[in-house]
């Protein structure tokens, strides 16, 4: 017992030792692991907190390691100072995400900024150079600039007499230039007067194309119908722009054509060939057959198209081609409340909409999208053809554009000066006044027009610069050729209007309006007088289009049931003549 006791005692104290040996170290190491840096997760989950939270976040749990870290090395010299690699890198590439962020909202901040200075920039060169700039282009083509329509809606007011066009076209451009005077600041008024640099440019423009008295009166030399024994023109093309009174007209030619069974180029469908590409004969509905045999080429054509003369020229041959253009400041702000462009741009609840879409153009008109688009800038220019808009700025290419529509078209006709232009259009194609008179297809309404200010004004001409110079040109042209007419052109005026006073009374019912477009107020058909006279005049163009395309139809069944009779009667006079031919038989000849 007592061996037992000296042997085995100090062995269980060895055994006692040697286990608390082996237990302290890996007791230890465990705890080491749960501190160490590598046991730190190596993603940082989303918390709802900003980059720049998260980044100092991350900062105060770096502090926290590394005062854990220290603590340990004092007792354990083996374990690294600094903490792991991994987590070094996911620190610098948040950050390096943050830096990124905030560049690209930067980038984002400046990049709108210049789209801001690059609009104010071209609405300032907008101001200097179509206001300014091209106002003295006129002058030096000797496009001289005339009496301009106020746009205040009293017609009879604007008119001016025959007799005192008589004085020459210099007293109305003193008017015009007063007027002009008028809506333009002082500075304004003193920039307009030295641009001998532009002038000089445009002045080699003149003289590469011409542009001279002799190109000035092409026109009046051509078919006028001055001969009494003239034969009425039948071979038309009316270029139709929009909202210059062009749909009367149209209604004017298919009047003509329908009552005289005329050949008309009718587009496939609805009553528009196209508005965004130039005219094609592939739009054009064919001829039957028969009828084609007999009339291979169409007489008129006058539904709305883009202008391209090669297309034109093979659909109606050795055509006389006739257009009519508006003063561009009412014309933009009609087509502005006809199409209703406001509801596109997002302003349609603005007091005065046009007025607002004016005061940023080139931004509604560059980064929204309506209805109409084209037709919000120099839209007579693009309806005759110069469809490219980027050539809006280039003022040789809008001269060029406009010497070429004058050596093409026979006439063109001014909105503001209706009746004059009638007057013009009947001895041109050697027409009657009844073939003249008309009745206006629709008044636009009062919830569609925008009340116009001097300084409004002002802009539209700026924004619609290339129409101004057009109709600069042709008001002008129109002038002269109203002094080349003659002494008469008064009284044929006096007693057109007359005409037209009396068809208007005796065909509408003054008291009442077609009020079911809320854009426009129609006349309604005097219930006294509903022949077909009032009929045809009351007529519209769209409703034109569709009977044209009724009456060739007919046309084209009675062409084929005479052809078939024709045919027929010829076969019968073929058989007779075979009869008479047929030789003799033997048992005659011997008889």
């Amino acid at each position: 017992m007592a061996l037992m006791k000296k042997v085995l005692l100090p062995l269980c104290v060895l055994i006692l030792t040697l286990m608390i040996c082996v237990y302290i170290p890996s007791s230890t190491t465990s705890i080491i692991t749960v501190y160490s840096p590598k046991a730190m997760p190596r993603s940082r989950p989303f918390t709802g907190e900003t980059s720049s939270q998260q980044t100092n976040n991350s900062d105060d749990q770096w502090a926290l390691i590394r005062n854990m870290d220290s603590a340990y090395s004092s007792k354990n010299t083996t374990q690294p100072k600094e903490p792991t690699r991994v987590l070094k890198d996911q620190i610098l590439a948040s950050k390096r995400n943050v830096e990124m962020v905030t560049k690209q909202i930067e980038t984002s901040r400046t990049l709108r900024q210049n789209e801001n200075a690059r609009n104010e920039r071209m609405e300032m060169e907008s101001d200097m150079t179509y206001n300014h700039l091209l106002s003295n282009v006129s002058t030096t083509l000797g496009i001289s600039q005339f009496h301009y329509v106020s746009g205040n809606g009293d017609e009879g007011a604007n008119k001016q007499s025959a007799d005192k066009l008589t004085n020459g076209i210099a007293r109305q451009q003193e008017v015009h230039t007063k007027e002009e005077s008028d809506s333009y600041d002082q500075d304004e008024v003193e920039f307009l007067r030295n641009i001998n640099a532009i002038s000089a440019k445009i002045s080699s423009i003149s003289v590469t194309h011409g542009i001279n008295k002799e190109t000035n009166n092409i026109l009046s030399t051509r078919n006028d119908g001055s001969n009494e024994n003239c034969k009425p023109i039948t071979k038309i093309v009316f270029l139709k722009t929009h909202k210059t009174g062009s749909t009367t007209m149209a209604s004017i030619f298919e009047r003509f054509g329908y009552r005289r069974n005329l050949m008309f180029a009718l587009p496939r469908s609805s009553h528009i060939f196209a508005t965004n590409s130039f005219f094609s004969r592939k739009g054009v509905l064919p001829l039957p057959q028969v009828l084609a045999r007999s009339h291979p080429h169409f007489d008129i054509l006058d539904n709305h198209a883009v202008y391209y003369r090669p297309e034109m020229e093979k659909t109606v041959p050795n055509a006389t081609y006739i257009t009519i253009l508006r003063d561009p400041v009412t014309q933009l702000e009609s087509a502005f409340g006809y199409f209703e462009m406001a509801k596109g741009m997002g302003i349609s609840k603005h007091p005065n909409p046009f007025e607002m879409f004016m005061q940023k153009p080139h931004f509604y008109y560059n980064t929204t999208k309506y209805t109409m688009k084209t037709r919000s800038r120099n839209g007579q220019l693009y309806d005759l053809g110069f469809i490219n808009t980027k050539l809006f700025n280039n003022t040789s290419a809008i001269l060029k554009k406009i010497v070429s529509l004058d050596e093409e078209f026979h006439l063109v006709l001014i909105t503001e000066y209706f009746d004059e232009s009638l007057i013009l259009m009947k001895k041109q194609l050697c027409w009657s006044f009844d073939d003249i008179i008309y009745i206006s297809n629709g008044i636009r309404s009062k919830s569609h027009r925008f009340t116009i200010s001097d300084k409004l004004r002002t802009k539209i001409r700026q924004w619609n610069a290339g129409d101004v110079l057009l109709y600069n040109h042709f008001n002008r042209t129109l002038w002269q050729k109203i002094k080349d007419y003659g002494p008469t052109f008064q009284a044929d005026l006096d007693k057109f209007r007359r005409l037209e006073k009396e068809a208007l009374n005796r065909c509408v019912d003054t008291n009442k309006f077609d009020r079911h477009d809320k854009r426009e107020d129609k006349f309604i058909l005097n219930p006294k007088h509903s022949g077909n006279y009032c009929q045809d005049l009351l007529r519209a163009d769209v409703p034109y289009t569709a009977l044209l395309r009724r009456k060739m139809r007919e046309i084209s069944i009675s062409a084929t049931a005479v052809d078939r009779n024709s045919r027929s009667q010829n076969q019968e006079k073929n058989r007779k003549k075979r009869r008479t031919r047929r030789p003799m038989s033997s048992k005659m000849m011997k008889g």
